[in-house]
């Protein structure tokens, strides 16, 4: 009995059941609450409550069912451990065909999306920078009805991209085929070298007065290169402070948003899901999705 209790399979199991409990009895509410007390006036009456519906429990549902395949997961630690040496988190993702993420459902976008009006464009002209493999970009799909365009660094996930038939244009010189309508930017800016400058080429690559950026970014802010393995700091920082989620969307929006010319539509608190592994049915970040319009 002792050396059955100390085997693999039984440590993840009565891992497993433990992590289970801990989550069925956590408020998930909180993923979608903020203190408004520490917004001004304009961040306070632009702000639209969220909270989880039927897309986000199944993608939790699912998560939970991937980790809860033994063997699978077993797999993929062996096959990172070898791939680990010479390729990104991104790339392995990409080749193994796991760490689904989930920020948003085409609801809750149309929900934030409603107050700008560019969803009723139709022909409007889309693009998603670091689509990743396509699954939050394809939520983006069914809300403004025409062909996203997408850029994506990993070689893996510019083929899943293409595969799925979204234009993949070239990540240096996607500027080229604007103006665009809307620009999405998810979970991006805290991942790239140059985050200041990106956010300058969009806001010359919006249409002028009614451009749309969809940013989603983790707060408390906390930026890191992806290069290879190796993880590195970004040769240009964004002077964003603060310690609490609040705090560091007051930063972001007041020094370095509105500085470069976007003005807040509306925005909300959502959870930044991804698919978990061996030890964790999933996991969660705090995030902020706001809709800016460029001036």
């Amino acid at each position: 009995m002792y050396r059955f209790g100390r085997s693999p399979l039984t440590r993840h199991l009565l891992l497993q059941l433990q992590r289970k409990l801990e989550n069925s009895q956590f408020d998930r509410s909180v993923w979608y609450t903020c203190r408004m007390s520490c917004f001004d006036d304009d961040l306070r009456r632009s702000f639209l409550q969220c909270h989880l519906d039927e897309a986000a429990s199944e993608f939790l549902d699912s998560s939970e069912r991937t980790s809860d395949s033994f063997c699978l997961q077993i797999f993929y630690r062996i096959a990172m451990m070898v791939l680990c040496l010479f390729m990104s988190l991104t790339d392995m993702n990409g080749l193994l065909g796991r760490g689904a993420t989930f920020i948003f459902s085409s609801n809750q976008l149309r929900k934030l999306m409603d107050t700008t009006g560019v969803r009723a464009q139709r022909q409007a002209s889309v693009l998603d920078i670091g689509a990743g493999d396509g699954t939050v970009t394809d939520q983006m799909n069914a809300v403004f009805g025409s062909t996203i365009s997408v850029t994506e660094v990993s070689p893996t996930m510019r083929r899943t991209l293409r595969r799925k038939g979204y234009r993949v244009l070239d990540v240096n010189n996607w500027h080229r085929n604007g103006p665009f309508h809307c620009i999405s930017l998810l979970n991006v800016l805290d991942r790239c070298d140059k985050p200041k400058s990106l956010l300058q080429d969009i806001h010359n690559s919006l249409q002028p007065n009614e451009g749309i950026l969809l940013l989603a970014v983790v707060l408390p802010f906390d930026p890191v290169v992806l290069k290879g393995p190796r993880k590195v700091t970004p040769s240009e920082r964004l002077q964003v402070s603060g310690t609490t989620f609040e705090s560091s969307l007051n930063s972001l929006v007041n020094d370095v948003l509105k500085p470069l010319g976007f003005k807040v539509i509306s925005w909300t608190r959502l959870p930044y899901f991804s698919e978990g592994d061996l030890f964790e049915p999933y996991y969660v970040l705090d995030n902020a999705l706001l809709v800016l319009q460029r001036y």
